[in-house]
């Protein structure tokens, strides 16, 4: 949902400078994990030291602005280098984004976010010649690199003081080298009609359409060859969703705004036909299907600023998730709750929750081995910061994580860990050139 553009029409004003400016910070930290590898019996604990620079690039002109930024986040792990296939795990964050006022009353904003993150798996692997379950065995650390890019386009335009409309698309690639993840992209557009009520309300109409395309699973050899293996040859699939949704937005008071959204969605999931490897040897023959639901999507949201100091959000919403690495596209609900606390002049806090649920959008199984996602992630965290000088701040984190996970895809451990960090956040001076 938007409201209407003022912000669109200021983009149309010439800015203030033409300048590039460059905006840089590093954060020097340590780090202990109670369950570094996640896992279900909790046996592994980590402390390492972390070092993430922070670079961006704000540039403003006449009818808009873009920005580009950039930071790595290194952790040196120092407790279980004996199993780790590395001490050091390097993490890249990228973003870009611009808005261009096309005239005074059409806007155009393109943005595109990138992160590519290791991820470890701790296996125990048994001695295959020995029958006794508890003989021999090899303490592994396998890491595998995930990378996700997010991609998105909107064209905005006030058509009145009261009439606002939105055409948008989006692009999501999902890749990993983790074998129990597929490869997967998706495709959306989205069109979007507000109307202004008075001052206080904004109602709105939004539609669109998604697709999810999951890729195939190949041999070892990956040249998709089929081979008496498990998980070889698996079939593609892919999800269709179309979904519309009435908006409202009412600002209940200065400091309290409500939201909420509902409206129905369709979704089909395909599978394509597979001469699938059958474990053990031998192949069978796996038909096209198909299968399609109908189901209501929705959100709902309140904001509410308590004096100077004092701000707070609590938030669910009902949707179809992005793409993952899941195996199968699924139903995502969350519930998400935060709140910030001004303490003084030098010292801010926030605690922050979460709890989501993410269950197969069909019944139709999309592997052969069974397809089902169904996980629930609890999370809660509290964050703290304290302005030491002008350029130096302390900072401090605890989180704390549960998963259930009772699905056959994707990540199939349930594990809770905590983490806790503190660090200290060092801000360059703004540096401008081409002025």
């Amino acid at each position: 949902m938007r409201h209407p553009l003022p912000a669109i029409l200021l983009l149309a004003l010439p800015a203030a400078a033409s300048a590039v400016e460059l905006n840089a910070s590093v954060e020097a930290g340590l780090k202990y994990d109670d369950n570094v590898f996640n896992e279900e019996d909790h046996t592994n604990s980590d402390l390492a030291s972390t070092l993430t620079p922070n670079l961006s690039l704000l540039q403003q002109f006449s009818r808009g602005q873009a920005r580009l930024s950039y930071s790595a986040a290194l952790e040196h792990y120092y407790l279980q280098q004996d199993i780790r296939e590395n001490a050091v795990d390097v993490n890249h964050f990228g973003s870009f984004g611009s808005s261009y006022a096309l005239t005074p009353r059409t806007a155009f904003t393109l943005t595109d976010r990138i992160e590519s993150t290791l991820n470890h798996e701790f296996n125990f692997e048994r001695d295959a010649l020995s029958q006794d379950p508890d003989a021999g065995g090899i303490d592994e650390d396998v890491q595998g690199r995930t990378t996700l890019n997010e991609l998105s386009a909107e064209l905005e335009h006030q058509f009145t003081r009261r009439f606002s409309s939105g055409l948008s698309g989006n692009h999501q690639l999902y890749r990993s080298e983790d074998p129990d993840q597929l490869d997967s992209q998706a495709f959306g557009a989205n069109w979007s009609l507000d109307y202004q009520v008075d001052k206080d309300h904004v109602v709105g109409l939004d539609t669109g359409s998604s697709i999810q395309l999951f890729e195939r699973f190949l041999n070892a050899n990956g040249n998709g060859t089929l081979s008496p293996v498990d998980d070889v040859g698996l079939p593609r699939s892919r999800t269709l969703v179309a979904q519309t949704q009435a908006t409202w937005t009412w600002r209940v008071l200065p400091e309290t705004s409500l939201s909420a959204s509902v409206g129905p969605a369709w979704i089909q999931t395909r599978r394509e036909s597979c001469l699938c490897a059958r474990a053990g040897g031998g192949f069978f023959l796996l038909e096209d299907s198909k299968e399609s639901r109908l189901t209501v999507f929705a959100s709902a949201a309140v904001s509410q600023r308590l004096g100077e100091n004092f701000r707070g959000r609590l938030g669910y919403q009902r949707s179809t998730s992005a793409a993952s690495g899941s195996g199968g596209s699924s139903v995502r609900d969350s519930v998400n709750g935060s709140l910030n606390w001004q303490v003084g002049p030098r010292l801010s806090t926030s605690l922050l929750a979460s709890w989501v649920l993410r269950q197969s959008a069909t019944d139709l199984d999309t592997r052969p081995s069974g397809s089902e996602v169904d996980s629930t992630r609890w999370s809660a965290g509290i964050r703290g910061a304290y302005q030491i000088t002008r350029q130096l701040s302390g900072t401090a984190r605890l989180d704390y994580n549960i998963q259930d996970n009772e699905g056959s895809t994707g990540n199939s451990r349930n594990f809770n860990n905590f983490e806790a960090l503190v660090g200290l956040l060092y801000t360059f001076d703004r540096f401008v050139f081409f002025d």
